[in-house]
């Protein structure tokens, strides 16, 4: 999955009704909460095949720092 595709995939998750970036702090964004992380962490793991706990989410600050985080081979 590329990039791009998982920006639009969050922004949809995101209920975002701008494009997504990357640059955005998730601190400011209204609908990061506890729903929007446990929701991420399902996408990780259905879509890029990622293993997440909420250690490795807590660790980002921007939206980029999440597609960083299931982008990454490891």
């Amino acid at each position: 999955m590329t990039s791009n595709q998982i920006l639009l995939d969050l922004g949809e998750l995101l209920e975002s009704e701008q494009p997504l970036d990357g640059s955005e702090e998730l601190a400011s964004l209204e609908n990061w909460d506890s729903m929007a992380v446990i929701a991420f962490i399902a996408f990780a793991d259905d879509k890029c095949g990622k293993s997440l706990v909420a250690k490795d989410i807590n660790a980002c600050k921007t939206v980029g720092d999440l597609v960083n985080l299931v982008s990454k081979d490891a």
